[in-house]
């Protein structure tokens, strides 16, 4: 069995008091330097997305079919889908589609996700309000609080 080798490594000798205050003093001077120059300016930030509403065919009913989809993969469970009882073979339709403005954080998951491309951000943001039940806007049926689109 061979015995382990070692290897002998050139360290630098000690440079003494001066060498050590050249080495603080460089570094000071990157500090100093680095905060003097001129910050990079900001990105631009997209414009905030607007109220979320429910897209219309051209025979005015609702393009969502209540699948609940968009419910599901929002993170704050602020929509609330309730399908409609339907006949066989008809479109399914909403019973009841609510979204809580106070809950909602804006994050666009329920339009990435809806398979029917029935939600919209671009309407304008409801007023602002002071009680919780103003904030509760129904999208359908329909409760005049928010805007509906064509497509």
């Amino acid at each position: 069995m061979k015995s382990p080798r070692f290897v002998l490594v050139a360290r630098p000798r000690p440079g003494g008091l001066f060498r050590d205050l050249l080495g603080v003093g460089a570094g000071l001077w990157a500090t100093a330097a680095h905060m003097i120059e001129q910050p990079a300016p900001a990105p631009a930030v997209p414009p905030a997305p607007g109220g979320l509403r429910l897209k219309l065919l051209k025979d005015e009913t609702p393009r969502c079919v209540a699948c609940g989809l968009c419910a599901a993969a929002c993170p704050t469970n602020c929509l609330t889908v309730e399908r409609a009882l339907v006949a066989p073979g008809a479109r399914p339709q909403p019973l009841l589609f609510e979204i809580d403005e106070l809950r909602c954080i804006s994050c666009n998951r329920c339009v990435e996700v809806c398979p029917e491309d029935a939600l919209d951000t671009s309407a304008p943001l409801p007023a602002p309000s002071s009680h919780r039940h103003e904030a509760i806007h129904r999208l359908f049926p329909d409760s005049g609080h928010l805007p509906k689109s064509r497509s």
